[in-house]
């Protein structure tokens, strides 16, 4: 029953979108690259290694395409993404200063980056938590989700994931040098799945730029 289960979830809401053909515009990594991040890396952020307790948060799926710019798969491409936890925190060791805070409550059940590679079909996921907004100084940055991916045959990037509808996201000076077409590919499609069917999916396709 399982497995028609997931058939029929896959028919109802297709996983990944039909890939786009410009590239994937660049934003910078920010101040919080996960310094301290430890061996071994997944992609489920939900559960730390060891631990039987979730992650506090509303439970998302990201996943989607890698391509290049004529619509070619790109396999084997590592994907790096780190992220806040439910209470706007980075673990990073200058993230309380930077946030004029004496300190952070991490959560310890949260991992706050993750890191997978793409396979044969440049599928790519990740089991995570909704990001909250955070303010550094005067600076309000909405909810988002960094993202490095690196393959040898395409130029390395560096991004964000935003989420639709973000009151925070029309006035963000990070990517106020962006145009309206630019923040469309940025964004994440975001897909509410029947009761019983798992989480929210947040679909985003990514696109290199060959070197």
């Amino acid at each position: 029953m399982a497995k028609k289960k997931y058939t029929f979830y896959l028919m109802l809401f297709p996983i990944f979108l039909v890939a786009q053909s410009d590239p994937t515009p660049f934003v910078g990594q920010g101040p919080f690259f996960p310094v301290n991040a430890k061996a071994p890396m997944d992609n489920d952020l939900t559960l730390v290694n060891g631990s039987n307790s979730l992650a506090k948060g509303e439970v998302i799926e990201v996943r989607g395409n890698i391509t290049n710019a004529k619509g070619e798969v790109v396999k084997n491409a590592e994907v790096l993404i780190w992220q806040t936890d439910s209470q706007g925190n980075y673990d990073h060791p200058d993230a309380a200063k930077m946030m004029g805070k004496n300190s952070l409550k991490l959560d310890p059940n949260f991992q706050y980056w993750g890191k997978t590679v793409s396979d044969q079909n440049g599928h790519y996921y990740f089991k995570t938590i909704v990001p909250k907004p955070y303010l550094i100084d005067d600076l309000q940055r909405p909810a988002h989700i960094h993202f490095r991916v690196k393959h040898p045959d395409y130029k390395y990037l560096t991004m964000e994931l935003h989420f639709p509808n973000d009151q925070y996201l029309e006035k963000d000076r990070i990517t106020a040098h962006l145009d309206k077409e630019e923040h469309e590919l940025l964004m994440a499609k975001i897909t509410i799945p029947p009761k019983g069917y798992g989480p929210k999916i947040a679909s985003f396709n990514i696109v290199l730029k060959s070197k």
